[in-house]
């Protein structure tokens, strides 16, 4: 400790703030928040156990400074804003800053449509999400386009409005709601159906189009009894894809940690309705001597600052034993129910199925880690290019070795062909090829 941390530790307030730690040349190290600045501070500085990680942080330490902030909820605020700018070495870091997928439904329009979003906005819509990819989101998506096909343009529609149908209409991809081909209260009950539908109430949707299947087979019209026979099998195919995980009609999600000798990887599970909707894994390079429990609250400090949607109970699998993790689990409850609007609480599971899936979620970071260990190279991305992958085309195991062959020809002369070659997620020059074709 040099002169200049001693006099300024001397000189640090009893009051909630953010902290910078720098290095002699004048890096940011750290960044943390405190409750009382003057106790937080002082502590890495006293002969108290930390870390290897914060202990050879505290080594390079040249000086600090402090902003004072009016409550430990703005510090949070502060914190976290600090931390994207500077990504600080020596924080758990959230390396994947991507937005999230959403689903929106735009109940604020006379005649609401379904869309793909990248944030949730506060315009009357009704949002769903996060999913884990974009294909996960459009699969859904063309779901919906066969079952309840809500139109897909963004005209501003007026009621009574009168216009020309659009081929959306001819090809039975839209009820044309724009020439007055269907009310606004049979738009308006359909528009609850694709509700019902995102929220995973599938047997209930099932139920309706089997009933209109019937109606249309006594009625004779064996044509449109044909076209819900379809729509029936494409909510069965849905539910396939969907596992259940849960027998109440429950929001929440699951979150849990796995490590190895050096990393950790922190794995989150979204459940809505009952059903798996989504998941991630995020990687924390050379965070394995960190604890658990600081792993977790940095990941649902940054996470849930930029993910609006929050559930009302979030699973972990840490145990908040001490006085000191009881404080800040109050604080984060505190937090986050205040961006949620209502209760949120974080709960870890002693028993039951909700410990089981915790479990289980825990089990899937293990796997993450372990495959971004033995991969060859790159930043993670691959690895989870290869899982939508693997999903998309129901393959039993990741694709560890794709091949691509494309033929090209000048006339009816000089037919070339190619073959690139990707391996784990990653080009394999040494194996790319060209061919020279004979008649």
């Amino acid at each position: 400790m040099n002169d200049t941390i001693r006099e300024d530790l001397k000189k640090l307030p009893e009051k909630p703030g953010v902290y910078i730690m720098r290095n002699s040349e004048d890096a940011v190290l750290y960044v943390g928040k405190a409750r009382v600045l003057k106790n937080r501070v002082r502590s890495y500085f006293q002969n108290t156990p930390h870390s290897d990680r914060i202990t050879v942080m505290i080594s390079q330490i040249a000086r600090f400074e402090y902003i004072v902030c009016d409550s430990e909820y703005e510090a949070l605020l502060l914190e976290n804003n600090l931390i994207k700018k500077y990504k600080p070495k020596y924080n758990v870091l959230l390396k994947d800053d991507k937005g999230y997928p959403y689903i929106k439904v735009t109940l604020s329009e006379a005649f609401p449509r379904v869309t793909l979003a990248r944030s949730v906005q506060k315009d009357g819509s009704k949002y769903f999400g996060p999913y884990h990819s974009t294909w996960a989101v459009n699969t859904t998506l063309e779901a919906i386009k066969t079952i309840l096909p809500l139109r897909p343009c963004s005209k501003k529609l007026r009621p009574g409005a009168v216009l020309r149908p659009c081929l959306n209409y001819h090809m039975g991809l839209c009820k044309g709601p724009c020439c007055g081909k269907i009310s606004e209260e049979e738009y308006a009950a359909m528009t609850q159906d694709v509700l019902a539908f995102l929220n995973g109430h599938l047997e209930d949707l099932e139920q309706k189009l089997r009933g209109k299947m019937l109606e249309a087979a006594d009625a004779l019209d064996f044509e449109q009894a044909a076209v819900y026979r379809e729509k029936i099998k494409a909510v069965r195919m849905i539910e396939e894809k969907q596992k259940i995980v849960s027998v109440s009609e429950d929001d929440f999600d699951a979150a849990a940690i796995e490590k190895n000798d050096v990393d950790a990887c922190l794995q989150v599970f979204f459940v809505r309705g009952g059903s798996v909707v989504g998941r991630e894994y995020f990687i924390f390079e050379g965070a394995a001597a960190d604890s658990d429990e600081a792993i977790m609250s940095s990941f649902i400090k940054q996470f849930y600052a930029e993910n609006y949607i929050i559930p009302p109970r979030i699973y972990i699998q840490c145990r908040l034993d001490s006085d000191a993790e009881r404080e800040e689990q109050e604080f984060l409850q505190t937090w986050l129910s205040g961006l949620r609007g209502a209760k949120c609480e974080l709960i870890t599971p002693q028993r039951g199925s909700k410990k089981k899936l915790v479990e289980m979620v825990r089990m899937n970071a293990g796997i993450a880690l372990a495959n971004q260990a033995s991969a060859p190279g790159g930043d993670g991305r691959e690895q989870k290019a290869l899982e939508i992958l693997q999903e998309a085309l129901a393959l039993e195991k990741l694709p560890a070795r794709i091949e691509a062959y494309d033929i090209s020809n000048t006339g009816d002369s000089e037919i070339n062909a190619s073959l690139i070659v990707f391996v784990n997620g990653l080009p394999y020059k040494k194996a790319y090829k060209n061919f020279n074709m004979k008649e």
